[in-house]
């Protein structure tokens, strides 16, 4: 191995720690790595579809840290995947044929609107579940199956405010939850992408070795203390990613 393919192997893993770290404690380790892929070459798809490896990984470790700890309520998780799924099958496939260009636009857009709520110290207005009809609380999870599907990047963010508000969750839990469902989904999306062949499992594995040590050391960390260093790393990340999106994206 040269010097050059040792130093991208060792950000993929760096990476993937941090993202790891982020996707347990709130969401969006996606608008890390998904920058980093574009940046080391790989085309939009290819880097999308591999992407979805490390998070498969992290979530498995995070899933299984938090079910041995009581802390996943697995009927819950798999009520709301069932409406998902098929949303996650549709967007995977929609991802698989997505122009570069509109690819790097939409994720510089994601960017922005990650980076203003964590700015804002607010979640993102969604619609409330508890009490609501079941059909709307099916449609919403098949729209957000099919979010995870086409780009996954900041859905955590979401997902947990949703979970937050079914049930009375407190957020521990509801990051359970939220781990558990995005495992499954990403399986289902990995499917799709590897049948089109978009899947660099080189890349991928290299994410999945740093992300899903990241992912167990911050699934129990959570459980022992606060997020607030981390919200604060992930803005400073989000800032450079969404210029560096924009200038390739709009201005080149």
């Amino acid at each position: 191995m040269d010097n050059s393919a040792a130093a991208q192997l060792t950000l993929l893993i760096v990476v993937g720690f941090a993202s790891g770290l982020v996707n347990v404690f709130a969401g969006g380790g996606s608008l890390l790595t998904l920058p980093i892929l574009l940046w080391l070459g790989l085309p939009a798809p290819v880097a999308n579809a591999s992407n979805r490896i490390g998070l498969v990984m992290q979530n498995i470790a995070a899933s299984t840290a938090f079910h041995r700890g009581g802390r996943l309520p697995w009927r819950t998780t798999l009520l709301l995947f069932a409406p998902a799924l098929p949303g996650a099958l549709w967007g995977a496939e929609v991802a698989t044929d997505i122009d570069e260009v509109l690819f790097r636009r939409i994720l510089m857009v994601v960017l922005l609107l990650a980076l203003w709520g964590l700015l804002r110290q607010h979640s993102p207005a969604i619609l409330p579940t508890r009490g609501r009809h079941p059909v709307l609380v099916a449609a919403a999870f098949f729209g957000i199956g099919f979010y995870a599907g086409f780009l996954q990047a900041g859905l955590g963010l979401l997902l947990l405010t949703l979970l937050h508000s079914l049930g009375g969750f407190d957020l521990v839990r509801s990051n359970a939850i939220k781990v558990a469902f995005v495992l499954l989904l990403q399986i289902a999306s990995l499917i799709v992408f590897q049948s089109h062949g978009h899947v660099d499992w080189g890349a991928g594995a290299a994410l999945a070795i740093g992300s899903t040590t990241g992912a167990w050391v911050g699934a129990h960390w959570q459980m022992r203390q606060g997020t607030e260093w981390v919200r604060r790393a992930v803005v400073v990340i989000l800032v450079l990613f969404a210029v560096r999106l924009g200038w390739e994206g709009f201005l080149r």
